[in-house]
């Protein structure tokens, strides 16, 4: 006897990891992907025009919007948790969860602790600990301490600060993805006014949009080098993927971008990042773990996915 819409509306809110199940049983997903089929992925560049480098990625119906603001700074104001701070520009992420995107993010302290372990996520990725500082860069990623080198407009004089703000409009799972690709992609489009510093003057000179002034006047922004603009040179991508698992007995289900449906009842979820030579960046797991074959899988299906997102980016 077949059931109307209603019922199976009614049992997926009452029964949801069950709901989950049945179609799962039948190597199907709710959606009618299959286990390893993404959603539709779109990533645009640019966008907004008081920004100094922005993106937008729409995977399925989530999307996430990236505006980055660049900022001259001090290096002495933050050196003391930035050892490297004199030779290094910084780069800090910020992801908002709006109630527009979803009403599961209603203004409070649960939505302000995801935003928050999103960013320390981003950051996470960009940064690591080492012996000398929690703050210090990864030497795993080269490029991005690269890419920090290129923010230094006189060491110990100025740097620059990247404020990237990471506002998700639209809820349907996959945050993660899709925050790290725009976040990637709008690095690639910021265009930084050509900086100087004077000695003499103790004063940065740069473009007719330049950043705003330092919180010491001994580093304030003048107007100069006729709005001239220079690129961010990235040597290498980034490309995430997540999965969500589902677990009967010892058996294991690796869904690939999963919706916000399947995120609410899956019993774990794991996530990788590669970069361009395919080479596992990081690796977060939260809930049920997953084996050596399972782990293989992901890799696999990673790959993959890095092959799509390459001729986006």
């Amino acid at each position: 006897m077949a059931i109307s819409e209603f019922e199976a509306q009614v049992f997926q809110k009452v029964h949801p990891k069950e709901y989950q199940q049945r179609f799962l049983a039948q190597a199907i997903r709710t959606d009618g992907r299959a286990f390893d089929q993404f959603r539709n992925t779109k990533i645009t560049k640019g966008g907004i025009e008081t920004a100094h480098g922005s993106s937008t990625v729409r995977i399925g119906r989530t999307t996430v919007v990236c505006g980055i603001k660049g900022e001259v700074c001090e290096p002495r104001l933050i050196s003391a948790a930035y050892p490297q701070a004199g030779s290094r520009g910084f780069i800090v992420p910020s992801v908002k969860l709006t109630s527009i995107s979803s009403s599961k993010f209603l203004q409070g302290g649960a939505t302000n602790q995801i935003s928050q372990v999103l960013s320390e996520q981003v950051y996470r990725l960009l940064f690591t600990s080492d012996s000398n500082s929690k703050h210090a860069q990864n030497d795993n990623l080269e490029d991005f301490s690269t890419l920090l080198d290129q923010l230094c407009i006189a060491k110990d004089k100025a740097v620059w600060v990247l404020y990237a703000d990471l506002v998700c409009i639209n809820y349907d799972g996959n945050i993660l993805d899709a925050v790290l690709l725009a976040l990637i992609n709008a690095l690639k489009d910021v265009k930084l006014p050509v900086a100087t510093f004077d000695e003499e003057l103790g004063v940065v000179f740069c473009g007719n949009d330049g950043a705003g002034a330092s919180a010491s006047a001994s580093a304030s922004v003048g107007d100069s080098n006729d709005g001239q603009k220079v690129s961010l040179q990235l040597k290498s991508n980034l490309y995430p993927t997540s999965f969500c698992v589902f677990s009967s007995g010892e058996n294991k289900c690796l869904l690939v971008d999963p919706t916000e449906l399947e995120e609410d009842s899956c019993d774990g979820s794991i996530s990788l990042v590669l970069d361009d030579s395919g080479a596992i960046v990081n690796i977060w797991k939260l809930g049920d773990g997953v084996g050596t074959d399972e782990l293989e899988l992901c890799y696999e299906r990673a790959l993959q996915r890095k092959k799509e997102l390459a001729s986006m980016l």
